[in-house]
């Protein structure tokens, strides 16, 4: 073997152990940040949360039909940034405010909806061609995720809260909703 080969036989040695020994050490999920000791639950007294430090997300996804598909986040400053992505009729990003007062409100249903203490996912699928959503929330470094796969069961607080987010949002202008329940 010359020293060329040799070389580059090293080399591509060298850099597969890297990828495999990363892809072993890497999480598949990475959350930021860490809620897991400063949990929020629904006994909790409702800080006062400045609303500049709350972000608010919801995405809806495809069906194997004509299910609206579109993301909006809430800043806590009421600056809703929403991309319509298929079947909405508004295709493309609208940035557009809701008063500050609406934010807390959200804040004040996802509390209502106890919302830390759901599960992460719920995607135990009974019916295929429903629609997903996937909703998140950040209050001062608190934060959480869920997925939501219509066709599976999940709490009605959940699927309140999600069209509850839609309805402070205001994204019927965008969308013409048909909101699976």
């Amino acid at each position: 073997m010359s020293k060329r080969n040799w070389f580059m036989f090293v080399v591509s040695m060298v850099l597969i152990s890297l990828v495999f020994t990363s892809s072993i050490t890497t999480p598949a999920k990475i959350y930021a940040p860490d809620f897991s000791e400063r949990s929020i639950t629904m006994g909790s007294e409702i800080p006062s949360i400045n609303n500049i430090n709350v972000t608010i997300t919801l995405e809806r996804n495809m069906c194997k039909g004509t299910c609206p598909y579109y993301s909006l986040i809430i800043f806590g400053n009421g600056t809703v940034d929403y991309n319509g992505k298929q079947f909405v009729n508004t295709v493309g990003h609208q940035v557009y405010d809701i008063p500050q007062e609406r934010v807390g409100e959200l804040v004040k249903e996802f509390y209502k909806a106890d919302y830390f203490s759901l599960k992460d996912s719920y995607d135990k699928i009974i019916i295929t061609d429903q629609p997903t959503v996937n909703t998140s929330i950040n209050i001062n470094g608190i934060y959480k995720n869920i997925f939501d796969n219509h066709g599976a069961i999940a709490p009605e607080e959940l699927r309140s809260l999600e069209n509850k987010i839609d309805e402070i949002a205001n994204t019927t202008k965008w969308v013409q909703l048909s909101i699976s329940k």
